[in-house]
């Protein structure tokens, strides 16, 4: 599935940060309220997974549902989400 992200941005501006999950890793705390759940993406070892088949978005946490695989340390975990 493609993602236009300008389309989800709505004009604000984006914020992406990256974590370091521990082993089996679900809850990832995003250190500012993103404006709207519908712009957050979640982007593990470069594929991005969208919201509610893969992961949910209440406040600032964003959890990971494991529905594809187990978060370890070796994976790469990005969110960017709109301000």
């Amino acid at each position: 599935m493609v993602i236009n992200i300008d389309a989800l941005s709505g004009g604000g501006d984006w914020q992406s940060e990256t974590f370091s999950p521990t082993n089996g890793q679900t809850l990832f705390t995003l250190s500012i309220l993103p404006s709207d759940n519908e712009s957050v993406l979640m982007i593990i070892n470069d594929a991005t997974y969208t919201i509610i088949d893969n992961f949910t978005v209440v406040g600032s946490a964003v959890t990971w549902n494991n529905v594809a695989f187990t978060i370890t340390t070796t994976d790469t975990v990005v969110i960017r989400y709109v301000i």
